[in-house]
């Protein structure tokens, strides 16, 4: 729920946040483009040559985004939970794994 007292803020680059993935080098990014009025989901990858790079991107329109947050809650509930849940981590910039 929105509380009034306390608006959103919304970082100057977009991202809300960056969802490690189940290997080291993947990652779900979260951002806002909120001149266009949606929310995107981007799968990151990372590779030594090229570092961090958009694999795939969801668009999700604002008025959609009511729906789409219900229908993954549903699938929340309906999938079997890891065994350590994943950390979900506000960033500006997803840190770079150096081996």
């Amino acid at each position: 729920m929105h509380d009034l007292k306390h608006p959103c803020r919304i970082p100057a680059d977009g991202e809300i946040a960056s969802i490690p993935g189940p290997d080291p080098d993947s990652a779900i990014r979260v951002r806002l483009l909120p001149a266009q009025g949606v929310v995107l989901l981007e799968q990151m990858r990372h590779s030594r040559s090229a570092g961090w790079y958009v694999q795939k991107s969801f668009t999700i329109p604002e008025c959609m985004l009511h729906s789409v947050l219900r229908e993954m809650r549903k699938a929340d509930c309906m999938v079997g939970r890891p065994s350590r849940p994943a950390t979900v981590t506000p960033t500006t910039h997803l840190r770079l794994r150096l081996d």
